[in-house]
């Protein structure tokens, strides 16, 4: 027999395949229960809704995004390495969390249609925050540069960030390491050879 907690994170590791792959709308509590097992009432005795296991998801996977990322305001480094530090930890907790970070990516407009997902926002805003942090802190100290808009290069690399979890996947032969390296050279000092 199953034991409850270990039920609920077999529930939840299966919704959120299904979420990623099917989409939030489509994915029902029934099929969620004919996936784990069980059947749909049992699933209640779990979760009071299907928001509830969404909820969870992208909450655990976010959560563990902003504590990595506030780690990085933390470190005595200069702010070209806080930078590269901010997209390595992004890029490695979304590889490790792939369903839920599709899941964030795809569901954008599903997730604004209803207050229920006002926490996941909260945490959201926590971690805009703290990329915001790091690329003002450059700003300040001459690192990063002063002509150019840094809230459009703030959405700019978040987004390269963010949605590289569509067509990137760490192997031994590109780490997400190379990874954060190449992204971080990119913004900071362009594809141009001179």
């Amino acid at each position: 027999m199953v034991a409850p907690y270990d039920r609920r994170e077999v529930i939840l590791t299966t919704a959120a395949r299904l979420f990623a792959h099917k989409g939030v709308k489509p994915s029902t509590i029934r099929m969620i229960a004919d996936a784990v097992d069980i059947t749909s009432g049992s699933l209640y005795h779990h979760f009071d809704s299907k928001d509830a296991i969404v909820r969870e998801v992208l909450g655990r996977y976010l959560t563990t995004l902003s504590n990595n990322l506030v780690e990085t305001l933390q470190e005595e480094t200069d702010s070209a390495t806080r930078l590269h530090n901010l997209v390595f930890r992004s890029l490695e907790v979304s590889n490790n969390n792939l369903y839920a970070a599709t899941i964030y990516q795809n569901e954008l407009h599903y997730l604004n249609e209803s207050p229920r997902f006002d926490p996941i926002h909260v945490i959201v805003d926590d971690i805009q925050r703290t990329w915001r942090r790091v690329i003002e802190g450059g700003v300040r100290d001459g690192s990063f540069r002063l002509d150019l808009d840094a809230t459009l290069f703030h959405n700019l690399i978040r987004d390269a960030v963010w949605f590289s979890v569509r067509y990137y996947h760490s192997s031994d032969s590109h780490t997400t390491e190379t990874l954060a390296a190449e992204v971080t050279a990119i913004f900071l000092h362009g594809f141009s050879a001179t």
